[in-house]
This record gives C-alpha cells, structure tokens and sequence, in this order.
C-alpha cells in the first residue's frame, strides 16, 4: 500500500512540473487556430488526383453484428480454503494452522468425522449435518451428566 501511495505522489509531482514548465514556455499562447487567410484552397482546374464519381467510393456495406460465440475468459478469484485447526481440532478457518488453548471437551471428538468447508455465508464452518447436531447433543448431555456426579 505504501508503494502505491508514493508512486501515486511521484506521478503527481512529474505532472505538476510538466504544467509549470508548459506554462513558462509559454506554450499556450502560441497554440491557434489558422485564420481564413492561412487555409490552404485548392483551385477549380486543379482537380487531379481528387475522387470525381461515385464509382471510386462504393455505398458501404453494413453487416450485422453478431455477438462473439466464445465468450471471454474471467479471471477467477483464488479459490478459498479451509482449514482444520486448535490444540484439539475443533477450529475450522480459512486460517492454516490456527491455534486455540488446549482444553477438551466431549463435543470436539464429533468434529473428527465432519466436513470443514465453505458455507452459505462464504465463511469456512463445519456443515451442520444430521449426525453432527446429534453428536453435539449427545456430547453436550454426557457433559452435564458427568457434571452432575461430580466427575
């Protein structure tokens, strides 16, 4: 960003130097339009060289125009990716090797089997599938449970 922010004030620079110079030589005033007097006329007997009929300038032909078969080629943003990451791979980013603190909890040994890769959002997650959501709950239930007993 800062080498585009300089070579943007170094073309303004040349640019402003370039109108001062223009405006000491002065180079304005000497620019006119020729009067009557200065415009070159041919005269009426000499005519050679010049087209006398229409048959030395055929009508033009239109032809239709038609739209190019191939399209264009788009330049293609680079494709996104996702990643799996944290101490217990529990993360999924567009971030290679994100890290997290390194606790575990029951529900992460669900996302050892899930997809990590672009959603809806345009975002990376893991898709929400049937078997994850029930993986969760259950993770998330034994969780409480063994809350409860005190383990």
């Amino acid at each position: 960003m800062h080498k585009k922010r300089t070579l943007v004030i170094f073309c303004l620079l040349g640019i402003i130097v370039l109108v001062c110079v223009l405006q000491r030589t002065d180079i304005f005033s000497t620019v006119h339009a020729p009067s009557i007097s200065e415009s070159a006329f041919i005269a009426e007997d000499d005519i050679s060289g010049i087209a006398t009929s229409t048959e030395e300038f055929p009508e033009p032909v239109e032809e239709p125009i038609t739209p190019n078969p191939k399209p264009l080629p788009v330049a293609e943003a680079p494709a996104k990716r996702c990643y799996v990451g944290g101490c217990s791979s529990q993360l999924c980013t567009s971030e290679p090797d994100m890290a997290s603190t390194c606790e575990y909890r029951e529900e992460y040994a669900c996302y050892q089997t899930a997809t990590c890769e672009i959603q809806a959002t345009g975002d990376c997650g893991w898709t929400e599938t049937e078997e994850l959501k029930s993986c969760r709950m259950n993770a998330e239930m034994e969780s409480s449970a063994a809350l409860e007993l005190g383990i």
